[in-house]
């Protein structure tokens, strides 16, 4: 899986998923019964996309100690990335996921 995904691309897949998160969530306000579903989506791949970039980076972190001097900057902003689309999305999931 990691040959097909890596961080710079499912960051930029979790970008592009959290712009569309948030121009259905201004559509979902208005008709909510018409964009409940695409709204739903959205958030998810942007949760995803987020706790993908965490994963990697912690499992990078736990299979490559020794570079940690060198990548520590690159982690720290892979962290602050994938906290930054994980969080708010399932944030905002939280209420669907209420219903199951």
């Amino acid at each position: 899986m990691t040959r097909f995904a890596s961080v710079p691309r499912v960051t930029a897949y979790g970008a592009v998923a959290a712009l569309a998160a948030l121009l259905l969530w201004v559509l979902y306000g208005r008709w909510p019964e018409t964009f409940v579903l695409p709204y739903v989506l959205a958030l998810v791949v942007t949760a995803a996309c987020g706790l993908f970039i965490l994963f990697a980076t912690v499992t990078d972190a736990v299979n490559n100690p020794r570079r940690g001097v060198r990548i520590r900057p690159i982690r720290g902003f892979d962290v602050a990335v994938g906290a930054l689309l994980a969080g708010p999305s399932l944030w905002a999931l939280s209420p669907f996921l209420d219903a199951f």
